[in-house]
């Protein structure tokens, strides 16, 4: 089996390092392969990744027991946390400056913000960062759109799990949907060449945007409905409308999201139940390594992704398949949204 590049379409590398609580220490030392970390420069060499959403998380800690009691089944201590517009924005731009930090230690880290960036890096041995926004909590306007673009993002969520201006979450009471201050993000990001990202949306969120969409939009870190019920994971109406987008979803790591048995075999079961739907089109590859407190039992980080890959191959996928899933997918909607 060729050892095809990988893009991984959700990594809380800013969202670890902030978080760390020794953030000096794990800047310099990111380029170690450091034992129990889900992702670092050596564990993305050998995984062979050459493209990482970096997520910017703009959502901070602090006591909210109605959404704890509302999302703490099976998520982990991200429960307690919420946010306000003001802290949201200085985090969110705390954390972008992680990663233009990160591109200054580390020579092999790139900021992508043209689809020619993406072409140098894939002919080198350089590891691109696409910054993306996970929920749009920081924009107080969509117009703040312009200024995050001006600062290097490329990829916008519209919501985490809590409901905001822009469209309900995954969690919500009510699914209304996008709103048209959502409407208009989404226009926007279309025109500015910022790629539209659904996972934590609501499923009604998730068809509108679909449905007015110009350009492909990516469901970054998700699994599906059909092999396993969780309220992060998408039915098939949302696989169909994302086909006909020519989006894509990446299969993530989150146990709870894959099923009562969280390991390789049971992701296989989520990418052949869209292969055999769908095609293999709308596979792509999403970890949310960093992001995450626990892993697939038998895959910790980013470097033994292979592992996945080659239980793909061992469940009969081709070698067409595998370099769509692994690279090509991905970067079809990239090189669309970008171009």
């Amino acid at each position: 089996m060729v050892n095809y590049p990988v893009i991984d379409l959700h990594e809380d590398i800013a969202y670890y390092l902030m978080n760390s609580g020794r953030l000096e220490e794990e800047f310099q030392d990111f380029d170690i392969d450091a034992p129990g970390r889900q992702s670092d420069i050596p564990k993305l060499i050998r995984g062979n990744v050459k493209i990482v959403f970096g997520a910017v998380f703009p959502i901070h800690d602090t006591y909210n027991p109605l959404i704890g009691e509302r999302i703490s089944s099976g998520y982990g201590t991200r429960s307690i946390k919420s946010y306000t517009p003001a802290a949201s924005k200085l985090i969110g731009f705390e954390m972008i400056k992680i990663y233009l930090v990160l591109t200054r230690r580390f020579s092999r880290f790139r900021i992508i913000e043209s689809y020619s960036d993406v072409e140098q890096i894939l002919n080198s041995d350089l590891i691109g960062l696409l910054m993306s926004v996970e929920g749009a909590d920081m924009i107080d306007d969509p117009y703040d759109l312009l200024l995050l673009h001006r600062l290097g993002i490329r990829a916008l969520g519209i919501t985490w799990n809590f409901d905001n201006r822009y469209g309900a979450s995954c969690f919500t009471r009510k699914d209304y949907g996008l709103t048209m201050d959502g409407e208009e993000l989404v226009r926007l990001a279309n025109e500015l060449g910022v790629i539209i990202d659904l996972a934590h949306a609501s499923r009604n969120t998730m068809i509108d945007v679909l449905n007015i969409s110009k350009k492909p939009v990516v469901i970054s870190h998700a699994n599906v409905q059909g092999v396993h019920k969780h309220l992060r994971n998408i039915d098939d109406d949302v696989l169909e409308l994302l086909s006909r987008n020519h989006g894509v979803v990446g299969i993530t790591m989150i146990p709870s999201t894959i099923g009562p048995q969280p390991n390789t075999d049971s992701l296989v079961k989520h990418v052949l139940y869209i292969h055999e739907r769908f095609g293999p089109d709308i596979i792509a590859i999403g970890t949310d390594f960093l992001g995450i407190e626990k892993t697939p039992e038998d895959l910790s980080n980013i470097g033994e992704i292979t592992r996945l890959i080659s239980k793909l191959v061992e469940y009969g996928l081709g070698d067409n398949d595998i370099r769509k899933i692994t690279f090509e997918n991905a970067l079809r909607v990239i090189r669309n949204n970008l171009s």
